[in-house]
């Protein structure tokens, strides 16, 4: 998965190094595992949207659009539907930029 891996936000918090793996897990080729992964994720960008604001949570969402860009992006099956799996969690994670994030999404798509 070494494109998204051009995307990581490496802070000292270990942020980036936590959405990376989440990101990762959503590739597994195992159906059950990839679902482990989404949940986390969502508990994830829900408590990164509470924590960071204004510039630091705009560059935190960019990097995982672009995560999320790469992977539905890719030649590979399992990264495109990790990708699906990320914006059928994401979908439903208040933000404040619902009317964006659908966009995106639906562009993605």
């Amino acid at each position: 998965m070494a494109t998204n891996n051009q995307h990581a936000v490496v802070r000292k918090d270990g942020r980036g190094d936590t959405l990376s793996k989440l990101m990762h897990d959503l590739c597994h080729r195992l159906p059950t595992a990839a679902k482990v992964g989404e949940t986390t994720l969502s508990m994830h960008v829900s408590a990164e949207a509470r924590d960071l604001s204004g510039e630091s949570l705009s560059r935190y969402m960019n990097d995982l659009y672009g995560r999320i860009f790469s992977m539905m992006s890719s030649p590979d099956p399992a990264e495109k539907l990790g990708g699906i799996y990320a914006i059928d969690e994401l979908i439903d994670v208040q933000l404040g930029e619902n009317a964006a994030k659908f966009s995106r999404f639906a562009n993605y798509l």
